[in-house]
């Protein structure tokens, strides 16, 4: 999820980012700065079993504290091998 996040923002991954969710903190692990007990890209999100209307927390540049709130809106069985989430809509300054 977060490599979709940086090519629909057009980022360029150059900042630590992490996602909050269930209350538990996943992200990069740097040594000297913020370590997580889970590293992100270990996991999927199919691993979360997410339910729809179900969301999670993903912040990028902790200096500028870009703050994505996502919500599954639902569920669908892979219909086309490599098909990808979708952004169904976004709000926003």
């Amino acid at each position: 999820m977060h490599s979709v996040i940086q090519v629909v923002m057009g980022w360029t991954d150059e900042h630590l980012h992490q996602f909050t969710i269930r209350g538990r903190r996943y992200g990069e692990a740097h040594e000297g700065v913020l370590q997580y007990s889970t590293v992100a890209n270990e996991l999927t999100l199919a691993a979360f079993s997410l339910r729809e209307r179900e969301g999670f927390v993903y912040v990028y540049d902790f200096n500028a504290w870009w703050r994505h709130d996502i919500r599954v809106e639902r569920r669908r069985l892979r219909q086309r091998p490599g098909q990808l989430p979708l952004c169904v809509a976004g709000c926003g300054p």
